[in-house]
């Protein structure tokens, strides 16, 4: 475990202003030694660029080698470590972001895999899927980067917006790299844990259908007791656990951010009824759906729809 940083809370208001579509700030962090334990009311997406690091999350240490790509969610804790010195792209990126650009990037393959069930993974059950760049697909993103870090230095009206345009594009274009096996291979010690991580991916993505655990078997090409086990020990819970931890975290949005009726938002999160969902929802959130609509209606960070929140 590595020591706490000096300042061990980042908020939002300490890196990003009130300018319009100020939602991302982009730099290389030049690591040599420790960058203590901190958690940030924001967003992290971080891609190794030079030599190589350890990054620790909660207990957890990950090794964060050359071409390295993951994503740290707000309230986590976690820091880095390089001995040989590290250079490490960092994008900070406002909750807004993703509540801004929703639609866009839930229609990106490999977006589910890469932002939401990677760092699940991390959090919860230290475990972290080896997504890298190889050097033909770095020379594809390192442009990107440039351009980020440029503009970044730029000043103008039309700032924030290239940023964020060029932020699109470079989630896009790892969204894409996160879709394909041939960047994700098997972890030895894990070798089930791309199999158990794409159903995860799955569920996140279908949670508004009547998913059954023999289905999820079946989607995932394992017998359901293979499945089961590999699930709960992979996922840190089982198949059913992890979904309604899902379809909690689309009901946050939707009550949230939306003013669909509490049945409409019951439905679309997959409860056969709005009794079944309030129900579900005041057991895990401990208030019915309507006071939580009352207490954070427009108020709450975006972060609240993670299921890593």
């Amino acid at each position: 475990m590595i020591p706490c940083h000096d300042s061990p809370e980042w908020t939002t208001r300490s890196f990003f202003g009130d300018e319009p579509l100020e939602y991302c700030h982009t730099y290389i962090h030049r690591l040599q030694g420790v960058l203590g334990m901190h958690r940030s009311a924001f967003y992290e997406l971080n891609i190794v660029v030079e030599g190589s690091a350890a990054h620790y999350v909660k207990q957890a240490r990950f090794d964060a080698p050359l071409g390295s790509i993951f994503l740290v969610p707000p309230g986590i804790p976690h820091g880095y470590v390089s001995e040989g010195g590290a250079g490490i792209f960092h994008a900070l990126i406002h909750p807004d972001f993703f509540m801004r650009y929703e639609a866009e990037l839930r229609s990106l393959s490999g977006y589910t895999l890469l932002f939401e069930v990677d760092p699940y993974l991390r959090n919860e059950s230290q475990i972290a899927l080896p997504i890298h760049l190889t050097e033909e697909t770095y020379g594809i993103i390192s442009p990107i980067l440039q351009a980020l870090i440029h503009h970044e230095r730029e000043q103008g009206g039309d700032r924030e917006m290239l940023k964020n345009t060029g932020l699109l594009y470079l989630i896009c274009q790892l969204s894409s790299l996160a879709s394909s096996l041939r960047i994700l291979d098997k972890p030895r010690d894990e070798p089930y844990a791309l199999q158990i991580a794409r159903s995860m991916e799955y569920i996140r993505m279908n949670v508004n259908r009547r998913l059954t655990v023999a289905a999820l078997a079946r989607q995932a090409c394992m017998a359901r007791s293979t499945y089961e086990r590999h699930f709960a020990r992979i996922a840190g819970c089982s198949p059913i656990k992890f979904l309604m931890r899902c379809r909690m975290a689309n009901a946050r949005r939707l009550l949230c951010y939306t003013a669909m009726p509490i049945t409409g938002v019951a439905l679309e999160c997959g409860f056969y009824d709005a009794s079944h969902f309030i129900h579900a929802f005041s057991q895990l959130e401990g208030c019915t759906p309507s006071d939580y609509r009352a207490l954070n209606y427009h108020k709450a960070p975006y972060s609240v729809c993670s299921i890593c929140g």
